[in-house]
């Protein structure tokens, strides 16, 4: 188990992956318009610089140029910034949208056997909560690659201008790098344990709506209370302990800007000052600061906006990677429309191999006839009806309806013909 769930680990990027890339088309639009209006916001500065070190301190040349350039470009960077935004935004509800359709078919293939060890409470949580934390990350990873490809670019063009405060800006990657992988080891096993937590309270409310009428005939109302308070605490901690992880690391990755920001300005006030640097110059380094301090301050969601999606991913995939204990034969029989004569012929069951539920029993039902299979609680009345539309396997024996054996034939259609109740 521990090793199946490492492996799914190392690879959650890939099978997220493989959901979005059937919708490449939103998802090259989304990256495309992102990473050419990030660029444009690289741009800007430069022209700006152009403005007050050859027009206005210069004397060369005219305003009018660059600034219609300026203004066409901001307009640019608003029609691409509304693309990144609708495809983006329609990418992840495209993916969110196809996780929650494959998730309820494959719930509608798994047999009993394999519902029996999911909780309906689970199910939910993870078809509804983990599900969105999957859409939050691909709403906000477009507008993260064109921010990480605008911090590039403005790197090499600070080196350009100034390999000192170029240096001093690149200072800031290697210190929240270090930052964002220690507290990311810490943070994915947290965020699971509260989606795991959320998911409990979830299986508690849906136990006392669906079975209201058991647990107030009994007098259950307060244990049941009891239980949900419990359940609900433990949620608490878990979020709170989550949170705690999340702080330190936001409040780490907001202080290395700012701290960077103020050195950029001591040592380029400086060397302005002195006639090192430009003041066209020191605007761009300005404009970049400012530029990248949201960005850069968002790190810190992203990290945990990736890592919430990736317990929900996980969680996910533990549903669609369930296979059903039964499965249909590979050469299916077609099914009667007239259903015969139901026939056990020495059939024997049980759900431990070592202890027997059913042994040996010979039983046929003629058609239109109704038969009533009395016992006592525990004596196999239930596993008995379930052998017939092969909700477990039969351990020895045969089973047959009108003649055909029902390990042949597909279990959508014996359903269709086939239904028994026992109260």
């Amino acid at each position: 188990m521990q090793k199946s769930r490492s492996s799914r680990s190392s690879g959650w990027i890939r099978r997220l992956a493989s959901v979005v890339s059937a919708h490449k088309r939103s998802g090259m639009i989304a990256l495309f318009s992102s990473a050419i209006g990030m660029l444009v916001q690289v741009v800007i500065p430069l022209l700006e610089r152009q403005i007050v070190d050859h027009v206005m301190i210069g004397h060369h040349g005219g305003v009018t140029l660059l600034a219609a350039s300026i203004i066409l470009l901001s307009m640019l960077g608003l029609g691409l910034s509304i693309l990144r935004r609708y495809f983006g935004g329609r990418l992840a509800f495209d993916v969110q949208h196809d996780l929650r359709d494959r998730i309820y078919a494959h719930l509608q293939r798994l047999d009993f056997a394999k519902h029996d060890e999911f909780q309906t409470g689970q199910l939910v949580s993870r078809a509804n909560t983990d599900v969105g934390l999957v859409q939050g990350l691909l709403s906000f990873l477009p507008m993260m690659v064109g921010n990480l490809i605008m911090l590039l670019v403005s790197l090499v063009v600070m080196f350009v201008l100034s390999p000192t405060l170029g240096a001093i800006e690149f200072l800031a990657l290697p210190l929240m790098a270090v930052a964002s992988t220690t507290r990311s080891s810490k943070l994915f096993p947290a965020a699971y344990d509260t989606q795991q937590k959320e998911g409990d309270v979830a299986v508690v409310v849906e136990e006392a709506v669906a079975g209201v009428r058991v647990v107030k005939g009994f007098g259950q109302t307060r244990a049941l209370q009891s239980r949900f308070n419990l359940n609900a605490l433990n949620l608490f901690r878990a979020s709170v302990r989550e949170t705690k992880i999340q702080a330190s690391l936001q409040s780490f990755l907001s202080f290395v800007p700012n701290f960077v920001q103020g050195l950029i300005f001591f040592v380029g006030g400086f060397f302005a000052l002195h006639g090192h640097l430009s003041v066209g110059t020191f605007l761009v380094f300005f404009s970049y600061i400012v530029q990248l301090g949201a960005p850069v301050r968002q790190v810190s969601v992203l990290i945990s906006f990736s890592q919430q999606a990736r317990a929900g991913i996980e969680r996910i995939f533990e549903i669609l990677d369930a296979n059903p204990l039964v499965r249909n034969a590979e050469s299916p029989v077609e099914f009667p429309q007239d259903v015969g004569a139901i026939a056990f012929k020495s059939v024997g069951f049980g759900y431990q191999l070592d202890r027997r539920v059913i042994n040996g029993l010979d039983l046929e039902i003629q058609p239109q006839k109704i038969t009533a299979i009395v016992g006592q609680s525990g004596s196999g009345k239930s596993t008995l009806a379930l052998l017939i539309p092969r909700f477990y396997d039969v351990v020895d024996g045969s089973i047959s309806i009108g003649g055909i054996d029902i390990r042949a034939i597909e279990l959508s259609d014996l359903r269709k013909h086939i239904g028994v109740v026992f109260e």
